[in-house]
């Protein structure tokens, strides 16, 4: 671990707090470190979610005809620039290239996927063991299923809440060996859980308030957007849509873009604070031990 005796010790409160005075007070100064690629990703974000909407327009309504093979490979692009988003961030705490960030996070990523694999056996395991005890699967409703997913996934989220700190640790300690830190790491997560859910879940409601602010016109697009495809598929009803609506909707999802920066570099702030704190706490911790055992 880097020397925690830089390490400022905070609340819950405080890292949410320090980690908006970071992005509100030196936006500028982090978007011209990256310019390039939060300027990519805030356009490349704006053209996936667009077509994404076009791929799925009204997606919760029976009828829509909807494009797996497409929808597959928008979600891929998606979470490749989220990677690549994370990893640039990342430059601004840990000094160091974005190459490398990114290769560092490649490395991280297939634990995470494991993660995501076993959560998936798991909630297919549990809605198998609930349809085998029916007399008719067929006749359950879908409802139900997912309502098993999501409770297995509630559970789901404090297994992977350590995920975070052990994360961070990896990104910023450039001597760590991630399959050697793993395991010590995550019991560390696991013992700080509170301290990293109470914190995340701060972050990430600050963050959703001023997203659904600043993003507006995007979910308003949307939600028009879902009553025209209800009408259309359920009444063959005409769309109604302007013709102007998909570049509205681009230039809107542009801004939303740009948003989701200032998010992310916000969100990755604070879980390194939450990283800096619990270095604080180890290293009190081991000074008390240390101290008992000269006496």
């Amino acid at each position: 671990m880097e020397e925690t005796k830089e390490f400022k010790r905070r609340s819950y409160l405080s890292c949410i707090s320090a980690a908006y005075r970071f992005v509100a007070g030196d936006f500028l100064n982090i978007y011209k470190s990256n310019w390039k690629i939060f300027f990519t990703f805030a356009v490349a974000s704006g053209i996936l979610g667009t077509w994404g909407m076009t791929l799925a327009p009204g997606a919760t309504y029976i009828g829509i005809d909807l494009e797996p093979t497409e929808l597959t490979l928008c979600g891929v692009l998606v979470a490749v620039l989220n990677l690549v988003l994370a990893a640039a961030a990342y430059s601004g705490i840990n000094k160091r290239g974005n190459t490398w960030n990114i290769m560092r996070s490649l490395k991280f990523l297939p634990f995470a996927l494991a993660f995501v694999l076993l959560y998936a056996v798991i909630t297919a395991v549990a809605c198998f063991m609930y349809l085998s005890q029916i007399k008719d699967p067929a006749s359950v409703p879908l409802l139900t299923v997912l309502g098993i997913a999501g409770c297995v996934g509630l559970v789901w989220i404090f297994v992977c809440l350590p995920l975070s700190y052990v994360n961070v640790k990896y990104m910023v300690e450039p001597e760590t060996d991630l399959t050697k830190i793993f395991g010590s790491s995550y019991v560390v997560g696991i013992r700080h859980i509170w301290f990293i859910f109470t914190t995340n879940f701060l972050a990430v409601l600050c963050a959703c308030i001023v997203r659904l602010v600043l993003c507006l016109p995007v979910f308003v697009m949307l939600f028009a957007l879902n009553i025209s495809s209800f009408g259309t598929a359920a009444y063959g009803d005409e769309s109604g849509m302007p013709g102007y609506f998909i570049p509205l909707y681009l230039l809107f999802s542009l801004v939303a873009g740009l948003v989701d920066v200032c998010i992310a570099v916000f969100v990755i702030r604070v879980n390194y604070h939450v990283y800096e704190t619990i270095g604080s706490k180890i290293k009190t911790a081991n000074e008390k031990i240390d101290n008992k055992q000269m006496n």
